[in-house]
């Protein structure tokens, strides 16, 4: 129900609530700004609830900003049908006109006339004291660990429920009266005339994981490596990286060969899956060095001298009586030295050392 004030429409969400429920009530459209015309003064910090013998029940609100008006404790009011004024805190009041609050029965309760044939006498006695007539019935609500079973106001003549699992579970059963009725996530009521019961079972949703094999042979390494477990619908990155001397020779990704690539990225994964990488050694050329020595002396090593690019060190050992004279290197001369290297040899080189008679 609403009604027109301050250009603004007012409206209770919601206009029907369950007795003794963890109910709120918020009034939207209410401009606490110019409330009342200026016959009430700001703020407004309570709500009025009047019942139909006049009693009228204080409850606290809270402004919400300035078309909401916020009321979070309902328990203090009885079932029935109660008209609505707001207040400050000098109790000022303002009534809201064509604007009312429902009461109905109590948490999972409700409240009906009897459906009976009644006489005039008994019709009288009705009118005069209608609360002597109300039965009530008890819905019994159980939520098992992993969600809840909430309460859906607004649902005139029943009691809608629906079933919320918690975040990671999921409904597995609802019984209601002791028969299952089906992983269902609403259940309502209808016409409630006896006792009644519902409960909710849930899981927790398991965890679907697929594993990936990471292996590297000789000569390199991939990672992650290993067996590599991961949540159904991961995207996983593995990068592959060759060692000094040898490079990526090629992929073999689920039986098939892709490439020699430096990374591979398995996108959402579903299932199993499997990756190797293989490398090859960096082929080094062969470098070989000629050691000539003349009279007086010899070169360690001499002869033909051959490494894979690695630096050779030679040595000049002068005979008795005699000392170098010079050295020669790929047609070089580099002076009487009795030591000297070749580093880091590509191609071939020549080496000639000559002595000096003392």
């Amino acid at each position: 129900m609403s009604v027109y004030a301050d250009n603004a429409e007012i409206s209770l969400v919601p206009d029907t609530v369950v007795h003794g429920s963890d109910q709120t009530l918020t009034i939207i459209g209410l401009n606490t700004q110019f409330l009342g015309f200026g016959e009430l003064l700001l703020p407004v910090t309570t709500v009025g609830f009047i019942a139909d013998d006049g009693e009228v029940i204080v409850v606290p609100a809270e402004v919400l900003s300035n078309y909401a008006l916020h009321i979070a404790d309902l328990s203090s009011l009885e079932p029935g049908v109660y008209a609505i004024e707001v207040r400050n805190e000098n109790q000022d009041a303002y009534r809201l006109t064509n604007v009312s609050l429902t009461i109905v029965g109590s948490v999972g309760m409700e409240s009906a006339a009897l459906d009976i044939a009644i006489s005039e006498e008994s019709e009288q006695k009705f009118e005069e004291a209608p609360s002597q007539l109300a039965i009530t019935y008890t819905l019994t609500v159980d939520a098992g660990r992993g969600g809840s079973i909430l309460s859906v106001p607004g649902n005139i003549g029943g009691f809608l429920f629906s079933i919320v699992p918690e975040e990671g579970y999921r409904i597995t059963d609802v019984i209601v009266d002791g028969e299952s009725v089906g992983a269902v996530n609403e259940y309502l009521f209808e016409s409630v005339h006896a006792n009644h019961s519902i409960a909710a079972l849930f899981e927790v949703i398991p965890v679907v994981e697929h594993c990936i094999t990471a292996t590297a042979g000789p000569g390199g390494s991939i990672m992650p490596g290993g067996v590599v477990c991961v949540p159904d619908g991961t995207t996983l990155e593995f990068v592959i990286t060759a060692d000094e001397k040898s490079t990526i020779a090629d992929l073999l990704v689920d039986g098939a060969f892709v490439g020699a690539l430096r990374s591979y990225v398995f996108e959402y994964v579903r299932g199993e899956h499997s990756i190797t990488a293989f490398f090859a050694t960096i082929p080094v050329a062969t470098s070989c060095t000629t050691v000539v020595a003349g009279n007086g002396g010899q070169v360690i090593p001499s002869g033909k001298v051959c490494s894979l690019g690695e630096a050779i060190t030679f040595s000049v050992v002068p005979d008795v009586g005699y000392s170098v004279a010079d050295v020669m290197v790929d047609g070089k001369f580099i002076g009487p030295v009795l030591e000297f290297a070749i580093a880091e040899p590509t191609g071939d080189h020549s080496i000639f050392v000559s002595f000096i008679h003392q």
